[in-house]
């Protein structure tokens, strides 16, 4: 675990510790603890990731709270209530309202995905566009496999999508940043994998030619 993280748990302890002082109910203290206990963290993981053993610190210290009423320095022992498999969700869906941090930020790497997706389907052009934009625009160039080099970067980041570790090493061995990327690539093909295989919902049929080669469509 990096000094870095380390200092924004250090961010999250205190403010379950004023919610420990609170008279909440287990559901008043799950929806607080991700309305009000890890927002800004999540707002950093959206953009850097998040370690897995922050992942597992920060469950440990939420379930601490949500289910026992306890704040972070309480060293007592007192027996759990409920799994904390049970907490995440809304309770209208049977959750006691902390969010599932993992299932969180994938989606916000995916909803990146996304809009860089749109971004390299429609035309760069470095007066309008954003300049992360114009970076990853670059970097895919670059990384793109050589049987893609002529096709248009948006079917090569969908391709990175369906091998995020090819991507990886690529851009390792290039001595390249891959992580926004890689991250996004993630996101994307969790999606993917939820929503089913791409199909193509255009009015306009798509024309056959050598991108048909390797594209994931």
């Amino acid at each position: 675990m990096t000094t870095q993280w380390l200092d924004k748990l250090d961010h999250v302890q205190p403010c379950y510790s004023r919610l420990a002082k609170l008279p909440l109910s287990i559901f008043g203290r799950g929806l607080s603890s991700s309305a009000y206990g890890i927002s800004k963290l999540l707002y950093h993981a959206e953009f850097e990731g998040i370690p897995l053993d922050v992942v597992e610190q920060l469950s440990c210290l939420t379930t601490k709270l949500v289910d026992r009423g306890l704040a972070p320095e309480f060293t007592a022992l007192k027996l759990p209530g409920v799994p904390s498999a049970l907490l995440p969700g809304s309770p209208k869906l049977g959750g006691f309202g902390c969010i599932p941090w993992q299932h969180h930020i994938t989606s916000r790497h995916a909803v990146w995905g996304v809009r860089l997706f749109r971004g390299l389907a429609r035309e760069i052009h470095d007066r309008w566009s954003p300049p992360w934009l114009i970076v990853a625009h670059e970097l895919l160039l670059t990384l793109m496999p050589p049987y893609m080099a002529s096709q248009p970067p948006a079917l090569g980041f969908l391709h990175a999508c369906r091998d995020t570790t090819r991507f990886q090493t690529s851009a390792c061995g290039q001595g390249l940043p891959h992580g926004p990327l890689r991250r996004m690539a993630l996101g994307i093909a969790a999606l993917s994998t939820a929503a089913g295989p791409l199909r193509d919902v255009s009015h306009c049929s798509l024309e056959l030619g050598p991108w048909c080669l390797a594209s994931p469509l």
